[in-house]
């Protein structure tokens, strides 16, 4: 069999004069006659259908069949049986085919997850006004994936033919709306494409014409939908054909009326609302087409229209003649009245589920909610009325929330089931069944399912927002407000006042069934892992629910795969603490255990499954790394931390499956919470333990990045700098370890200048002041600005009830505001011992950290900064202080809201990538989601910056987000960024600081055809301010996209200006497939001292008191001294990222007097800079 034939099927009857017509356009296609053979089936023809049809023999490759008194179903599948191509074009005799038809719809064919192609056909130029008017532009109005597309110009696959079955032969009509259900249950999608509509010459002439053709097509309607209800086919239709006659029967009712009792308003009103649909109907699409002298004639067709469908249900009376199947059919009728207010999938009345419907999760559904069932329409991105609808791209992790409402009986032992997901050329994304400690194996579970487990919010969250302005509170907590945020009301007044609100995700598993007690709903959430080597297209699966072991629902699901693959380390950088002192009570039974023991074996597995579950959600953890969890604890992480930071730990070796495979975790902390065991020791001690930590990162783990955890929320800024400084002019390796504190930036900018690393809670501050701070930093190759928790309005918040997309925006905020690292402070602070409160049963207490001794009417259960949800993200799998709470799993369990943070974190990936690819579009996509992020509300007093009058600047509706990452999605299939197909990524490894006229080069494995490299070049932060401010203000180059031959590419050509850049990298094939990105971020410094810039002269003691002088535009390893104008050495300074800052102090750490000093600056390729320096004291 030729795989280039395509075999056109033309069913005729009696089509003498149309077939002709139909036979020439296709003698005129734009295709060879050997690419297409034409089979013509006739249905007993007593015109010269036949005469006319075998006059073509000659012309086109035709073969003639008969096969008289059947429906067109079975001249089709005659056809199709005698067919010798690959793709079957089935035609109806009375249609006209463009002169590209073949090939366009031959295209169409051939694209992945495609079943059937095909369009609404278009009227010819003589057709009358009932055909114009009706038929209009149908075949623009019903393009790209549809329900359905008419058998006169259905386009089908041979192999998707046979294995869904031929056409009915059974019913006269709607074979061809049945026919496409049957393609999209088996997982294909039928496209519609105005490009190959064929022009239809079979159109009615007049109204009577109109009526007698809607009651033929009309026929077996009702019968297509009785197979099958649930799936909507033909329900609008039927639905109109009975509220029509329902609309008569009033009408009769009313005639009656009015003969006997002279009245006229039941045939009034009967008649009003018989005319209502079709005048709005009539509006709507005239509306749409802008033609608005086809408002009336259109109103007409549609009342005509009603009336034949309602015919054809009388005419179908023969379905429904029985008694049971006049009790189904009305049982039918009530299904449609309730789908058309946008119920839930409905399940039998019999059962104690009463709906069930789906959302992303974001929507945080509280457990007393029935919506569905009370009839709110709950339609969302993800639930369409009938199916749940996801996407996402390869290697990145989907999720969506499957809502049972059980009504006034409750629903016992139920259970829910979705294992599978099947695609494009059999690709399946499923997962195997697992038991207990199984639930920590990922290795064949791509699919998870997870029971929802809810907690009760008593108070608001005061580390989480303030109550000045109620615009501050979570949407769903605020009172009634006006103005500038001033509100009324008591705690009651808060609409999820007291509410239980979705939090805990348990493994399925771990509760194969469950009760849903009357007049509440059950979550089960879902995660779907898309493979990197998932083909792009469409997968279908079904989710089944049952209650006592009957099928209560069976929900499609249909995942969209783009061409994109979202890399393993993310762009959005994290770091999460957690601490073996708050597992081991809970799992072991004791705060320490023995390192050698047998439980310091299970300790380890234990940290080691809390990575992996942080890996899952793409997150990077530290903790309280020490003696207590390892024997040879030295001046180097423990053994168990090696794997987690080569990768190996997520690896199959150790069942881990997902993102970052074979990734390692990206930071480590040491000495977390001032844990370091050094800290009263001397300067030398410093050196030592710094040299010493820092020789094992550059042997062990050259690319992770680590600090010395100095101290936390502490006011002795004297003690930070000194212990910043003693590591900043460490002459040995230790040089390299940063020092990190808690602390705000501005104050770290004064007082701990030495400081390498800030990290900074923030609620609202002075833009003027933090963002040159901030651009300061971030331009610093040293420095890195890090943010932790989070605080409304500046961020979404970690806390319990804040909306479900609080941590999603954390994340973009992050982007916008080039954020390093965000760190939350522990994710399990089982203990709450800073408010003396003891151990927390986490599974029961939303409040988790602070005091709550007392009511108060306003906010509810409070105290001592009482929280919901801090410190908490990981949940006990086992729990010996609290036994009826533990399901006996050693490993944790993940809170709903790390899933979130998930969200945002891939999201950020979603915009890196496209901000390669359209770096314009996607800055104008952040600033529509985030118009103002942390500092950028500013303060409504600048002389005290602490407060601000606003609400937050996003949407909380999920579905604005996920139209945002839809539009990503877009940018980056359209450009198939990222496909992977056989091409590795390249490599690139570049230091950290390079000139701006560097040669740069990426790696590359052999043995693979490649045609050259896609280079990406683009600044990272644009920095503010003005040199006498202190900040350090430097040119910026627009992104820089270009394409090499070889794997280097000269920065020299690009004239860029120096700064700091994100350079990416793509292997590009001759097929146009291009790889996966490497990175690197790297500062760019000029090659000579030509551009060198000193700020400020003179320094003032009264005007820059907290500055340093600055030294900017050095070359890479620039070394400066400072001598008096005797000559005298005062201070040594080496350059870090072109830059390099003198605070004013000698060697020996001593303020230097007024007067004129001067400057030697020599570059490593003996260039020499000279100037002097004004300090007026």
């Amino acid at each position: 069999m030729d795989a280039k034939v395509v075999s056109i099927i033309i069913p005729a009857l009696n089509e003498e004069n149309v077939i002709g017509q139909c036979l020439d356009s296709l003698v005129h296609l734009g295709s060879s006659r050997e690419s297409f053979e034409v089979i013509v089936v006739d249905n007993g023809s007593t015109d010269r259908t036949l005469d006319v049809a075998r006059s073509y023999s000659g012309i086109l490759n035709l073969t003639v069949l008969e096969k008289a008194d059947v429906h067109v179903s079975a001249l089709r599948n005659l056809g199709a049986s005698r067919a010798r191509g690959d793709l079957f074009a089935f035609l109806d005799a009375d249609c006209i085919v463009p002169p590209d038809w073949l090939m366009q719809a031959t295209a169409l064919l051939s694209q992945e997850g495609v079943g059937v192609v095909g369009a609404h056909f278009r009227i010819p130029n003589d057709a009358g006004w009932v055909a114009r008017t009706w038929y209009g532009k149908l075949e623009v109005e019903k393009q790209g994936v549809l329900a359905w597309v008419p058998a006169c110009n259905t386009w089908v696959n041979r192999d998707v033919f046979e294995r869904v079955g031929r056409f009915d032969e059974s019913i006269e009509t709607n074979e061809d709306c049945e026919f496409c259900g049957r393609v999209r249950n088996a997982g294909y999608q039928v496209i519609g494409d105005s490009r190959i509509a064929v022009a239809h010459l079979g159109t009615p002439a007049g109204v009577w014409e109109f009526y007698r053709k809607i009651v033929w097509h009309a026929t077996d309607g009702l019968r297509v939908f009785l197979r099958d209800p649930s799936a909507l086919t033909n329900a609008r239709p039927v639905l109109f054909g009975f509220y029509t006659l329902v609309c008569l029967a009033g009408l009769g009712i009313g005639a009656v009326l009015v003969a006997w009792q002279k009245r006229m308003d039941v045939a009034a009103v009967s008649l009003g609302v018989l005319l209502l649909p079709a005048f709005l109907l009539s509006l709507r699409l005239t509306l749409r087409r802008k033609t608005w002298a086809d408002l009336f004639p259109l109103t007409l067709l549609n009342l005509v229209y009603g009336l034949a469908r309602g015919r054809s249900l009388l005419v179908a009376r023969n379905w429904v003649r029985s008694p049971g199947r006049q009790h189904t059919a009305a049982l039918i009728y009530i299904f449609l009245l309730l789908r058309l207010v946008g119920l839930g999938f409905p399940v039998s009345e019999a059962q104690g589920i009463t709906a069930i419907w789906a959302n992303n999760g974001e929507d945080k559904v509280t457990r007393d909610e029935l919506r569905a069932t009370r009839g709110t329409n709950v339609n969302n991105q993800a639930w369409d009325g009938s199916k749940i609808l996801i996407f996402g791209g390869r290697n990145e992790v989907v999720a969506f929330n499957v809502i049972l409402e059980a009504g006034t009986a409750g629903a016992s032992n139920v259970a829910v089931s979705f294992n599978s997901l099947n695609g494009p050329a059999g690709a399946t994304i499923a997962s195997l069944p697992a038991t207990g400690n199984g639930v920590f194996d990922w290795t064949q579970r791509n699919i998870e399912l997870f029971y929802v487990r809810y907690l009760q919010i008593k108070g608001l969250s005061k580390l989480s927002y303030e109550t000045y302005d109620e615009r501050h509170v979570p949407k769903r907590m605020r009172r009634p407000w006006s103005g500038n945020g001033s509100a009324s009301g008591t705690w009651q007044s808060r609409p999820d006042h007291d509410k239980f609100y979705p939090e805990i995700a348990v493994p399925l598993e771990l509760i194969p069934t469950f009760t849903i007690a009357a007049g509440r709903n059950q979550s089960i959430w879902v995660d779907v892992y898309i493979p990197k080597t998932a083909p792009v297209g469409n997968y279908l699966g079904s989710l089944v629910v049952q209650e006592g072991g009957a099928i209560v629902g069976s929900i499609p699901v249909q995942l969209k795969v783009y061409n994109y693959t979202l890399p393993d380390t993310p762009a959005s950088k994290t770091m999460l603490a957690f601490s073996s002192t708050e597992i081991n009570p809970r799992y072991l039974g004791a705060i320490y255990v023995n390192p050698a023991s047998a439980a310091g074996a299970e300790a380890s597995l234990l940290r080691d499954r809390h990575f992996m579950l942080a890996h899952r959600h793409r997150i990077s953890l530290i903790n309280d790394d020490s003696s207590n969890d390892c024997a040879a604890f030295g001046d180097h992480p423990c053994a168990d931390w090696g794997p987690r930071l080569d990768g190996s730990l997520f690896t199959a070796a150790h069942g881990y499956n997902g993102p970052g495979v074979n990734t390692g975790n990206n930071v480590y902390s040491v000495g977390t919470y001032s844990s370091w065991s050094w800290k009263n020791g001397t300067q030398t001690d410093m050196n030592q333990h710094s040299d010493a930590w820092a020789t094992w990162f550059s042997q062990n783990a050259p690319s992770t990045e680590y600090f010395l955890y100095l101290i936390d929320e502490s006011s002795n800024y004297p003690q930070i700098q000194t212990w910043a400084q003693w590591i900043l002019s460490n002459p040995g390796p230790g040089r390299q370890m940063k020092s990190m504190a808690t602390l705000p930036l501005p104050t770290a900018a004064s007082q701990t200048p030495s400081l390498d690393i800030a990290a900074t809670t923030f609620g609202v501050g002075l833009s003027s002041v933090w963002q040159p701070l901030v651009a300061s930093y971030t331009n610093d190759a040293r420095k890195r600005f890090y943010v932790y928790n989070g605080r409304r309005p500046g961020s979404g918040s970690f806390a319990t009830e804040d909306d479900g997309v609080a941590l999603r925006e954390l994340a973009w905020g992050q982007y916008k505001k080039h954020i390093n690292r965000w760190f939350f402070w522990d994710a399990t602070y089982y203990n709450n011992y800073q408010a003396n409160g003891g151990n927390t049963d986490v599974f029961q207490t939303a409040q988790t950290f602070g005091g709550r001794g007392t009511t108060d009417p306003v906010i509810g259960q409070t105290g001592w900064n009482y929280s919901n949800g801090d410190g908490v993200l990981f949940y006990p799998g086992t729990d010996q202080l609290f036994p009826a709470s533990s399901y006996g799993v050693n490993g944790p369990i993940a809170s709903l809201r790390l899933k979130h943070w998930r969200r945002g974190i891939q999201d950020v990936d979603y915009l890196t990538l496209a901000a390669t690819v359209d770096p314009t579009t996607t800055q104008n996509i952040v600033n529509q989601m985030v118009p103002r992020v942390l500092w950028e509300y500013g303060v409504d007093n600048p002389s005290d910056p602490t407060f601000v009058h606003t609400d937050i600047s996003w949407s909380n509706d999920p579905r604005v987000w996920e139209a945002a990452r839809l539009q990503l999605a877009g940018i980056l299939d359209a450009s198939g960024v990222n496909n992977p197909g056989s091409l590795p990524a390249p490599t690139l490894n570049l230091p950290p600081i390079l000139p701006v006229n560097a040669q740069i080069s990426a790696g590359y494995p052999s043995g693979h055809r490649i045609a050259g490299f896609q280079w990406s070049i683009i600044p990272r932060i644009l920095s503010f301010g003005s040199p006498t401010s202190g900040s350090k203000t430097r040119a910026r180059t627009a992104a820089s996209n270009f394409f090499t031959p070889s794997a280097s590419a000269q920065l020299a050509s690009m004239n860029l200006s120096p700064g700091d850049y994100q350079i990416s990298v793509m292997a590009v094939d001759s097929s146009n497939n291009i790889s996966s990105p490497a990175q690197a971020n790297v500062t760019l410094v000029p090659s000579d001292l030509s551009s060198l810039r000193v700020f400020p002269i003179p320094w003032r003691a009264d005007r820059h008191a907290s500055l340093p002088i600055t030294f900017d535009h050095l070359t890479a390893g620039a070394t400066l001294k400072v001598f008096t104008v005797s000559g005298h050495l005062v201070r040594r300074l080496n350059s870090s990222g072109g830059i390099a800052t003198w605070d004013l102090n000698n060697d020996s750490g001593d303020h230097v007097a007024s007067g004129i000093y001067l400057y030697v600056i020599k570059t490593t390729n003996d260039q020499t800079g000279r100037g002097q320096l004004v300090i007026i004291r």
